[in-house]
């Protein structure tokens, strides 16, 4: 394969050595690099494979930039591939590469998630709230912290982070919840290569963080010092409760004129007291009432709930759809806090639970 260095702009030299460069087949094949200057030719001919008749060849070109250049310039190859075709030498038409522009650092763009769901996370336990995905471009990127915007944080809620940034797990100096959101500081700088991470962000909450507010996740920025390294929006709701109910579909029928939804309805613990105070549900738009199936008759309202025995709401309107549950739990200190309209996905899968 024949290269040639062309359409260079002004600012790099006549002769000056663009890039070393390599050949990559499909097959996984890897030429040696060669050397390309502006407007200089070179061959790699350190690969060789065949190709049968109507068929074509994927190849990559890979380059290392020559590092003298400076940012903003650019540069592409003339490509021409040789070969023997019944003892007669071959070629192919010459066509152009793309063109290589020369940064003077990387390029960091931050993906979020904008439809994530609630979710109730418990205190003392370190569990995920967010992921977005960290794109680093062109070059190494150095960081050290991340601040993720928030609403309904305080002093004190959390009380220790983890971020991985893939298998990078960067150790954590410090953690500061305010009442805009949570400042990560890790302990080093961190050089991530140039890729696209998937990031994960886990958080421990502490007992003060026990409240009836849903703690919104609305954007992150990562930095290097008081740089921003990259930045975007990302939208995750939770609650901070020591516990909470959990709803299940039991049984539904949707045959006209019986129709029926049963749910069965526990608590995920059996260390503190949870009361479902509503089970909040629709049909065409127009509130609907759940009923007990057992004890004393009426609404499922002021339930207390066992985590391994069942209690049983019943509706029997048809287009029922459960939106929302109101609940109460009490800690061991006699200490109640009373969440409304929760729509957790860690309660339920509330898609199911509909007529």
């Amino acid at each position: 394969m024949l290269l040639t260095g062309v359409d260079a702009t002004a600012g790099i030299a006549a002769n000056t050595k663009l890039a070393d460069v390599s050949l990559h087949l499909a097959d996984g094949s890897t030429s040696s690099t060669v050397a390309i200057n502006k407007d200089g030719s070179a061959t790699i001919d350190s690969i060789t494979t065949t190709i049968q008749p109507g068929k074509s060849l994927k190849f990559e070109l890979r380059a290392i930039n020559n590092a003298d250049i400076a940012a903003n310039n650019k540069y592409r190859f003339d490509v021409m591939a040789k070969g023997t075709l019944e003892g007669n030498t071959v070629t192919t038409t010459v066509l152009k590469s793309a063109y290589v522009e020369i940064s003077s650092h990387a390029t960091t763009t931050v993906v979020g998630n904008s439809s994530a769901k609630n979710s109730i996370v418990l205190p003392g336990h370190s569990t995920e709230v967010a992921s977005f995905n960290y794109n680093v471009k062109n070059d190494t990127v150095d960081i050290d912290g991340l601040a993720i915007a928030g609403t309904n944080f305080a002093a004190g809620d959390v009380d220790n982070v983890v971020v991985r940034f893939g298998d990078i797990v960067p150790a954590v100096d410090s953690v500061t919840a305010s009442a805009t959101g949570v400042l990560v500081k890790f302990a080093n700088l961190v050089t991530l290569p140039a890729k696209n991470y998937n990031v994960k962000v886990a958080m421990n909450f502490s007992e003060s963080a026990v409240n009836a507010t849903k703690k919104q996740l609305t954007a992150v920025t990562v930095y290097n010092g008081t740089e921003a390294k990259g930045n975007g929006a990302i939208s995750y709701g939770h609650y901070v409760a020591k516990a909470f109910p959990i709803l299940a579909v039991k049984e539904k029928n949707t045959n006209s004129g019986n129709e029926r939804l049963d749910l069965n309805v526990t608590k995920n613990t059996d260390e503190y007291k949870v009361v479902v105070d509503a089970i909040n549900a629709t049909a065409n738009g127009a509130p609907v009432t759940f009923n007990k199936v057992s004890g004393t008759p009426g609404a499922f309202t002021t339930v207390e709930l066992s985590k391994d025995n069942a209690e049983v709401a019943r509706s029997t309107t048809a287009k029922t759809a459960v939106q929302s549950v109101d609940f109460t739990v009490t800690d061991d200190n006699g200490h109640a806090t009373a969440y409304t309209n929760v729509d957790a996905s860690n309660i339920a899968d509330f898609a199911s639970l509909a007529l």
